[in-house]
């Protein structure tokens, strides 16, 4: 996966990848339970200056199949 270069919003420094442990967003798609879901590691970066964070699915492509 390509290292993304993300500005904080808050204070305008450059964000750090960080690492989160046995995080994963899922979403259902479809209004009924077997319109199946789509799943996605997640990313943290954190601005060394302020200490925001933000957090980004690795995969966010899937939720829109």
């Amino acid at each position: 996966m390509q290292e993304r270069i993300i500005g904080c919003t808050k204070c305008g420094g450059e964000m750090t990848r960080g690492q989160l442990n046995f995080v994963q967003v899922t979403a259902t798609k479809g209004k009924g339970f077997f319109d199946g879901t789509a799943q996605s590691t997640v990313s943290c970066y954190v601005c060394p200056e302020c200490g925001y964070c933000e957090l980004y699915a690795d995969k966010y492509k899937e939720f829109k199949k």
